[in-house]
């Protein structure tokens, strides 16, 4: 029955009319309505969240204290909470649910909502970032209604949660609370700086928007850049700045400007560069290819000495950043420290994007620096050990040896991340399909591949944090075919630890452990020519498939274990071995040199021409010489995000424009407050626009919306296999009527890899604005459909799920389909 708590409601009302009667520029919400536990979610892409269903489809109506939600351990109550002095509400209310507020405003206005310890909030039924992490420095443009505008907060729980609504300081902010950039060192050319930075607009329109910089102090200006921002949009910029001369400065302090064409009004902020010794750490900076965002590393120098100088890639736990992880090191004798970022301090636990951060990092040290080639190492604490666990088993020949402190496994082992779900893993075919969607997370499905390089496990047997029983469980693993491993257990050691033995050794023993630096000195990365044996496994080429001289190109069945277990003869240029799963083996041509190579492939002898890689493609059977295949599918939605330019669609109602535009804002959101990253969100009419200018040349993007409401649909899809349209979805030649929400990969005319992010209606639309995609661990597999109550009913919503063919379709994929799905 439903009852009301007038005091609640008055509470929310008298906060609204206070700020009205007094004509404030600030907001501060006090009083709230909050429902607790009535979400359950995990590590995978089912989540049970009755009222993330009930805005997809348009059903939430305004709570009162009192009114239940059928919750997944039963009915849950909302319930007034009211602030503290502070402004702030326990960490506790809401805590696994969601808190309500009312704003109410004398007229239409744009307010920049501040609030922290949040997932996202619906506002006025938009989805908007939350701040997660409780860092303080996300701040959003929202729009108020005339009266009142509700705002639903998914709440976090990590810490206290506090909002405030403010008056923009201009149509254009900047925001020097999340800044990346790189420091200066003493003695080095530093005329150039790369500076990232949030930028955000806070008008209800597109605006086009320019940066000047200067040197504090200076009176002239230098134009850096000229963008354009979506209504209310945030995007962290990359900003390259000209730098006038650092002697005698401890700090060199760049100022910004941003200014809105055709708009009055500026913002300034100044942005302070650290000077380094060349003797100290610091850090450095790179643009990302994946979409152009500035990405920071640390970097601890070697002592005075000749060179070449080895590396060691170590990798931070949760919450710590890269700088920190530097600075647990002491300068070492002919060695160099260079601590990556997983994007964030928390970021994606190594995996996905914060892979490719960490190989990035690498790439680009190793380009700077030109290290000693085979004396790299890999090392790592907490979740950096998880993240050396997975580097050294996905990338066995990039390093010599492995030595992860306090690391986990793997989600499943560590966190049981998929529960009391996890026997239904076999019976459950859409169970397993996501499964092996997530397959690179399995450590231990690749662990063989640790058998090439030395193994170090340091683990304290009192961590309370993560149980020395995962240093164990590898050690078990590794006992059954590794010949050169070592565990070091430090009796009574906790979690983060600087005692014992080494506690008067500079650095932090737990990370600058004497014992495993004496490990990689002791050890040697040969050369891809001198290895003669090579046994690999991968489970998704398309992340890990490449093996000194021998690569695994294409698989039989995709996303299930394959293997090459192969031999070279140097003397006789002869390889032999076998394979499991291998559709397509390439060998590289540096192992041939100039002549002929005699290759012997489960029993069969195949014979090479005399230059370059060689491609051996597996047909019924038989192996035979053949040309070097296109690239394969990425084997999951997230992995197939290598942009993000995401396009809206305008060809539709008024409102699916307005819902396209805030799932495109929305995921641009994520992808900044989680990974650092910047994104384009643009209209389908300027991206047309754009590519018949020549100013965008990659066409590969995410498209939100259907046929007949995206305007670049038919430009980038018109032959595609995934046909979303008002009232169906056709994949092949099945049909899927009714109200439906469609992820898809699909290549596009131009042969970009296009995501389709699109809706049958509204409320399939909706449906898909809350999934895990930034989320690492998740499996999403490369063609989902689901239905609207899938917050309801979780993967039994699941109406198709599958991968693709090696050759991107449909037809040669690996598809499931419920019986409601027939043919037309």
């Amino acid at each position: 029955m439903r009852t009301t708590n007038w005091l609640s409601l008055l509470g929310v009302m008298v906060m609204s009319l206070s700020a009205l009667a007094q004509g404030t520029d600030e907001i501060l919400l006090k009083h709230g309505l909050f429902v607790d536990r009535v979400i359950r979610s995990g590590r995978e892409l089912a989540r049970i969240d009755p009222i993330a269903g009930a805005m997809a489809a348009g059903a939430l109506t305004p709570p009162a204290a009192g009114d239940t939600v059928r919750g997944p351990g039963g009915d849950r109550a909302w319930a007034a909470g009211v602030a503290d002095e502070k402004g702030q509400f326990a960490a506790a209310l809401g805590r696994g649910g969601y808190g309500y507020f009312e704003v109410e405003s004398p007229r239409e206005r744009v307010m920049v909502l501040e609030a922290r310890s949040h997932a996202m909030v619906y506002v006025d039924g938009e989805p908007r970032m939350g701040d997660p992490y409780a860092s303080g420095a996300v701040a959003i443009p929202v729009r108020l209604r005339e009266g009142k505008t509700p705002l639903l907060f998914s709440m976090g729980g990590r810490a206290n949660f506090r909002a405030v609504l403010r008056a923009p300081r201009a149509p254009v902010e900047l925001d020097p609370r999340d800044v990346t950039c790189n420091e200066l060192v003493e003695g080095e050319e530093n005329t150039l700086a790369w500076i990232g930075i949030v930028i955000r607009n806070c008008t209800a329109s597109s605006q086009g928007v320019r940066v000047d910089s200067r040197q504090r102090g200076q009176q002239d200006w230098t134009r850096v850049r000229e963008f354009s921002l979506p209504a209310l949009g945030s995007n962290k910029q990359a900003l390259h700045v000209p730098i006038e001369g650092i002697g005698g400065l401890e700090r060199y302090e760049v100022e910004l400007r941003v200014t809105a064409q055709g708009l009055e009004g500026e913002d300034v902020c100044v942005v302070p560069l650290r000077v380094r010794r060349a003797d100290q750490s610091r850090k450095r900076v790179y643009t990302a290819l994946l979409d152009g965002s500035v990405q920071y590393y640390a970097e601890v120098p070697p002592m005075e000495g000749p060179g070449p100088h080895g590396m060691v890639l170590s990798l931070h736990g949760a919450s710590v950043e890269a700088t920190g992880q530097a600075d647990s090191y002491a300068r070492k004798p002919g060695l160099w420290i260079i601590c990556p970022t997983n994007r964030r301090p928390f970021g994606f636990d190594w995996e996905a994007w914060g892979r490719d951060d960490a190989l990035s990092v690498l790439k680009a040290a190793r380009q700077r620096i030109e290290p000693d080639d085979t004396r790299i190492y890999l090392t790592g604490h907490s979740m950096g050990g998880h993240g050396a666990w997975q580097l050294a088993s996905l990338f066995p020949d990039h390093f010599a040896a492995v030595a992860p402190s306090a690391g986990w496994i793997s989600f499943e082992s560590y966190a049981g991340a998929r529960g009391a779900n996890a026997p239904r893993e076999e019976s459950d075919p859409f169970r397993a399909m996501m499964r092996r969607a997530a397959g690179t997370s399995d450590t231990l499905a690749h662990a063989s591949n640790l058998a090439p390089m030395g193994v170090f496990i340091l683990h304290g047997d009192a961590d309370d944090n993560v149980p020395v029983t995962e240093a164990r469980r590898m050690a078990q693993e590794l006992e059954g075919f590794h010949r050169d491993w070592r565990i070091h257990e430090e009796a009574g050691a906790g979690h983060w630890w600087d005692s014992g033995e080494w506690k008067d050794h500079a650095g932090a023993a737990c990370v600058d452990f004497p014992p495993i630096f004496d490990f990689f000195a002791a050890r040697r990365l040969a050369h891809p020519g001198e290895v003669r044996r090579i046994d690999f496994v991968t489970l998704n080429p398309a992340v890990s498939g490449a093996c000194r001289w021998a690569s695994i190109v294409a698989q039989e069945q995709r996303l299930r274990p394959s293997r090459i277990t192969l031999d070279y003869d140097p003397a006789r240029r002869h390889v032999r071995g076998t394979t499991a799963n291998v559709g397509v083996l390439a060998i590289a041509g540096d192992l041939r040199g100039h002549g002929s190579l005699t290759i012997t492939l489960d029993g069969q002898q195949v014979e090479t021409g005399a230059a370059g890689d060689v491609y051996l493609h597996k047909q019924g059977g038989t192996w035979q010489v053949g040309p070097e295949p296109d690239s394969i599918p990425p084997g999951s939605f997230p992995l197939s995000m290598d942009s993000f330019v995401l396009i809206y669609a305008t060809g539709g109602t008024p409102e699916e424009t307005a819902q396209s535009l805030a799932h495109a804002r929305f995921d641009a959101e994520q992808w900044w407050v989680r990974g650092n990253g910047a994104a384009l969100v643009i209209s389908d009419r300027e991206f047309l626009a754009k590519l018949e200018k020549g100013d965008i040349l990659d066409e590969s993007c995410s498209i939100y919306g259907n046929a007949e409401t995206n305007l670049a649909w038919g430009r980038l899809l018109s032959d595609s296999q995934v046909q979303v349209s008002r009232g169906s979805v056709r994949i092949g030649d099945r049909l899927i009527a009714g109200s439906a929400g469609v992820l898809a990969v699909q290549r596009g005319l131009g042969g970009g890899t296009i995501r389709i992010i699109a809706g049958t209606d509204l409320a399939g639309a909706k449906t898909l604005e809350r999934l895990p995609i930034f989320v690492s661990g998740v499996g999403i597999p490369e063609i989902v459909v689901m239905r609207p109550d899938f917050y309801t009913r979780g993967e039994e919503a699941l109406v198709v799920c599958g991968t693709l063919g090696n050759d991107w379709t449909v037809t040669h994929g690996d598809l499931l389909f419920r019986n409601e799905s027939s043919p037309p």
